[in-house]
């Protein structure tokens, strides 16, 4: 038997280095994902989100402990839940951490984020606190997700890497503070005080728009060229599809809840496979260009329209809705 003191340090270190590599991209999870479930602080950790955590630990004894220098390195993702904690400063400890969801309210301070100034993807659910400067620390970050738009978030405009971003409560009335995300492939805006989108990036590929009580028009869509994917759900003050004629690269488009004046919009919209007008949508005039649609593989479209069925592509599937 050989004592620990015969065995060189250095292949010590090499193993456990080794160890660690082996095991790398590990999440953390603080507390319950669920709302209903009681606010303790009991951490789970797994390698991947449909395996079983392979210990379960309460998250004082979790840091105090030695396997935790082992684990340290390899979490790049922390999920914090419906957890009693006020703060975030736990994250000083994860010198890898790409990934942060956030789902608890409880939490007022997140000056720790200016900490993990390499995150890559940003979740918080039910923000009810200032955000102060973090972002601004945040210059490596290209997935954002505000549930709410508090003091702070303006911050957001001088992160240049941006590649998807879903905000909810805008207080802009443009976007004109996005010009410069020049990266931004997928952008989903809920509420808020939007009037218009004149300022959004034209090299966007994915557009949801839900409940925007004050938008009007898709306007500033004209130069969206690379435009794949356009969602409108409750918008009630959108009336036009004057914008998006020259998004002649889209494949799917949805409206919800609209009265259209027109399809003639999209009458050049040859890539369209995808087209669903539901939830009450209303269309006046023009329908006629569904049928010059070419690679139109599944419609949605309201009774009231009055579609002439024999007029589709073969092997397009046509659904009617009240």
């Amino acid at each position: 038997m050989r004592f620990l003191s015969q065995i060189p340090i250095g292949k010590i270190l090499l193993n456990e280095f080794l160890e660690i590599k082996l095991r790398i991209n590990m999440k953390l999870t603080i507390g319950s994902i669920y709302i209903s479930s009681n606010s303790d602080t009991r951490v789970f950790l797994s390698e991947k989100d449909d395996t079983p955590p392979i210990r379960i630990w309460e998250l004082s004894d979790f840091l105090m402990s030695i396997r935790f220098y082992e684990y340290r390195v390899t979490i790049t993702e922390v999920v914090v839940g419906f957890v009693s904690l006020s703060n975030i400063n736990f994250l000083e400890y994860f010198p890898s951490v790409q990934s942060l969801w956030i789902l608890t309210s409880n939490i007022k301070d997140f000056s720790a984020l200016s900490l993990i100034t390499n995150l890559k993807k940003l979740k918080i659910d039910r923000v009810s606190a200032g955000l102060g400067d973090v972002l601004l620390h945040l210059r490596n970050l290209e997935e954002i997700f505000l549930d709410h738009w508090v003091q702070g978030a303006e911050n957001i405009f001088e992160l240049k890497k941006l590649k998807n971003v879903s905000l909810r409560g805008c207080a802009f009335e443009n976007l004109k503070g996005m010009m410069d995300w020049r990266d931004l492939k997928h952008l989903w805006l809920h509420g808020g005080k939007i009037v218009s989108l004149t300022g959004i990036p034209s090299n966007i590929e994915s557009l949801r728009l839900t409940r925007i009580p004050s938008i009007r028009s898709l306007d500033g869509l004209s130069s969206c060229f690379s435009l794949l994917d356009l969602r409108v759900d409750s918008c009630k003050k959108i009336i036009s599809l004057n914008g998006i004629e020259n998004c002649i690269a889209l494949n799917i488009l949805s409206m919800i809840g609209l009265k259209l004046e027109s399809l003639e919009p999209i009458r050049n919209l040859k890539r369209l496979e995808y087209v669903v007008f539901a939830g009450g949508t209303r269309i006046s005039n023009r329908v006629d260009v569904l049928y010059n649609l070419p690679l139109l593989r599944e419609l949605i479209a309201p009774k009231q329209a009055h579609l002439d069925l024999s007029q589709f592509p073969e092997g397009c599937s046509v659904r009617v809705v009240n």
